[in-house]
């Protein structure tokens, strides 16, 4: 990005928590600035409701609720105007009655 030249301000940038960061989502946050070299990202979107161990093997972590993830997302949001823009999600989460707000 830096080597095209373009502003910043220029481009919207958007990247996701993986689904092995359920657990560590303001760390997350900071790994993925730090490997984008920028300062914030336009939109951050968790990957899928479906929490994983760190290798990323088996199935879901039912010890994690993604609804969690989701929460400490917002706070990580509302704690960091400066680093994150917006939040989303990149899937469509079926069966949830959590209505976001953001």
């Amino acid at each position: 990005m830096a080597a095209s030249g373009v502003p910043r301000e220029e481009y919207f940038l958007v990247t996701k928590l993986n689904n092995n960061d359920h657990g560590r989502v303001q760390e997350a946050l900071e790994y993925s600035l730090k490997q984008l070299k920028t300062s914030y990202l336009d939109l951050w979107l968790m990957h899928w409701p479906a929490p994983m161990n760190q290798e990323l093997t088996g199935p879901a972590d039912p010890a994690i609720n993604w609804l969690d993830t989701w929460k400490k997302m917002e706070e990580v949001y509302k704690a960091n105007p400066d680093k994150v823009k917006a939040i989303g999600a990149s899937r469509r989460f079926l069966g949830s009655s959590y209505i976001c707000s953001h």
